[in-house]
């Protein structure tokens, strides 16, 4: 099972930081994780709360194609997003175009194209994904990938302007006790946005601290209203820091824009044919 990528350098420096500095380095618990949205339990994008509004736009990534069941979905529950199956999720996406278009991380993509169970009106649907782009992390290309399922989706997310990425977020991520896999939601604050790279396709890097962990992969990393900053890629561990930082990624949109158009085209002129 795939989890959110911490670079070995930064792990073996986590490690020692766990004998030199005590257990500053430890990963949030489920109810430290739940507790940062405490002060936020009523907010709203619009008219919808926000949980609901972060779940219809995200999906998980199903990485195991057997025992796969949408988990039972309760009226008075509608924002949650789970499936049952062993070892069935490994990460999570953003919904960025509504022709099927979904933005994950690179490590969370197996060889074979991977399935995506997302809200599709009423109901939780487990779709069969196709990828569009994938960046190659050992040709230190972006630790991104784009993927297509062949539906139309409900909600996207809209991008957000990078000199929005301040002061609260909100992330959606993964909880999973081996069987059952949900969507979960953190939230945090914005530390840093790094300068453009100079590989291609250009990518920001946004560092926060909402409590991620393994299977926070490829989630939506957004602003108090709603709109998509990038999505996690890893986690970074320091001696020098009581707590983990976390690092959101976010593509070129010239770019995004011009992979999924030319990607769209050709589905069209194949379905003509």
């Amino acid at each position: 099972m795939h989890g959110l990528r911490i670079p070995k350098l930064l792990l073996v420096a986590g490690i020692l930081s766990l004998f030199l500095g005590g257990c500053g380095m430890r990963i949030a618990s489920t109810a430290e994780r739940k507790a940062t949205l405490a002060p936020f339990g009523n907010s709203k994008y619009g008219s919808q709360a926000m949980q609901r509004f972060l779940t219809e736009r995200s999906g998980l990534l199903v990485a195991d194609p057997f025992v796969l069941l949408p988990a039972k979905q309760a009226a008075h529950d509608p924002h949650r997003l789970g499936i049952l199956g062993f070892g069935a999720s490994n990460s999570v996406a953003a919904a960025i175009d509504s022709r099927g278009y979904f933005l994950t991380t690179s490590h969370s993509v197996g060889k074979a194209n991977q399935s995506i169970a997302f809200w599709k009106k009423d109901r939780i649907v487990i779709a069969n994904s196709r990828v569009v782009w994938r960046g190659s992390i050992s040709s230190r290309e972006p630790d991104l990938a784009i993927l297509h399922v062949p539906y139309q989706l409900d909600r996207v997310f809209e991008w957000a302007s990078i000199s929005e990425a301040r002061p609260f977020v909100f992330a959606a991520g993964l909880e999973s006790d081996g069987v059952r896999h949900r969507l979960d939601h953190i939230s945090g604050r914005v530390t840093r946005v790094s300068r453009e790279t100079k590989r291609i396709p250009v990518t920001t890097a946004i560092l926060h601290n909402a409590p991620l962990h393994r299977g926070d992969s490829g989630g939506p990393l957004t602003t108090s209203d709603g709109q998509l900053l990038g999505v996690n890629v890893l986690i970074r561990l320091s001696i020098l820091l009581p707590k983990p930082i976390g690092i959101a990624e976010r593509p070129d949109l010239n770019w995004l824009r011009a992979v999924i158009e030319k990607d769209a085209s050709l589905l069209k002129a194949s379905d003509r044919d």
